[in-house]
């Protein structure tokens, strides 16, 4: 049994009672089984939200983690009111989530985007998700790859949003 500080990115229908859900830890983005989730009695049910800061007891078996129990820390529910937010923030983690699920040591600097959700903010965490699983290329591989000056520029030093779209061309590019 572990315990770990984790952000609820999503979940997903395990079955008519149960969720898989995804989340993001120190260790990078992890998924676990949450069995009875769905159920409206369910004591998993409020915490396991996404955008949810939860503490997670989890149970290691034979394909995967199980959540035994989960606590509420802090919540950024708010955002999902917000559209133009919510919809970076989506936007951001669900890239972390695509391409850099291995990336450890993301938490806190994604905990600190959800504070002050700014498109600086989000590429920058983009950035480090890319470096941290160790894709950070150089303007030569990007080059070969057919990156045009303008998008080698935006790659390395843009804070807008479009950078993101940069980033997930090169990683179409390269997977």
């Amino acid at each position: 049994m572990r315990k770990a500080r984790a952000l609820v990115l999503s979940t997903k229908p395990f079955s008519e009672s149960s969720d898989v859900v995804y989340f993001l830890s120190e260790e990078g983005v992890e998924s676990a089984l949450a069995l009875g989730r769905r159920r409206p009695s369910s004591q998993l049910r409020a915490a396991l939200q996404p955008l949810n800061l939860v503490e997670l007891v989890l149970l290691e078996r034979r394909r995967g983690f199980l959540i035994t129990q989960a606590s509420l820390l802090r919540s950024w529910s708010h955002l999902t009111r917000e559209s133009e937010k919510f919809l970076l923030v989506s936007e951001v983690l669900g890239f972390v989530k695509k391409w850099c699920p291995g990336a450890e040591g993301l938490l806190e600097p994604a905990l600190e985007f959800l504070d002050n959700p700014e498109e600086a903010r989000g590429v920058e965490l983009a950035r480090q998700a890319i470096k941290k699983c160790g894709y950070w290329p150089d303007e030569d591989e990007l080059k070969a790859l057919g990156f045009d000056e303008v998008e080698i520029l935006q790659f390395f030093k843009g804070r807008s949003k479009p950078v993101l779209k940069t980033f997930e061309k090169y990683f179409r590019k390269i997977f």
